[in-house]
């Protein structure tokens, strides 16, 4: 079955809501770097960076059979650098472990060297997460340091897509 993915500035409050309580969950807060609770203001807030900044960040949610299941994202958008960051979760507990995370990471990739001027992708993946770390370098990403966050203190690992991996690839696909 397919993943269908809409552009979160036109979600409807209900599924706008729905975002925010996936980023508050358990199983979706362990795995971030910023884990403290996100209050409706501060998502409405978000929200409204989200439609103004929208060419330095991108948000799409992906749907499975018609459900709602996920979010992926390109954030910070350097078009000096020419590089961005990106994320990825699945906010439904029962979509866990199926697979959704990979294809929606390859739309992402698709999307961001397909619309954006990136050569490099950055994504930062607590040391902990370890199903993450495992579907990150099966997919090619490449590991390039360890650091602690800033903030927690969290042990993380940072990973990189180059734009000509993608082409090598997936575009000959």
């Amino acid at each position: 079955m397919e993943l269908t993915f809409i552009d979160v500035v036109e979600l409807n409050d209900e599924l706008i809501e729905l975002i925010r309580r996936w980023r508050n969950s358990d199983h979706v807060r362990k795995n971030m770097l910023t884990k403290r609770y996100i209050t409706r203001e501060e998502h409405k807030k978000f929200i409204e960076t989200l439609k103004k900044e929208r060419d330095k960040r991108r948000m799409w949610m992906f749907f499975y059979a018609g459900e709602p299941a996920g979010i992926v994202t390109i954030f910070d958008i350097d078009y000096l650098e020419r590089r961005a960051n990106w994320g990825v979760y699945i906010g439904e507990k029962k979509f866990l472990s199926r697979g959704l995370g990979k294809r929606a990471i390859l739309f992402l990739l698709e999307r961001a060297f397909g619309e954006y001027p990136v050569d490099l992708l950055h994504t930062k993946v607590l040391k902990a997460n370890q199903p993450a770390i495992r579907l990150y370098e099966r997919l090619g990403f490449e590991r390039i340091e360890d650091l602690r966050h800033r903030h927690n203190q969290e042990e993380t690992i940072t990973y990189v897509f180059p734009r000509e991996k993608w082409v090598r690839l997936f575009q000959s696909r």
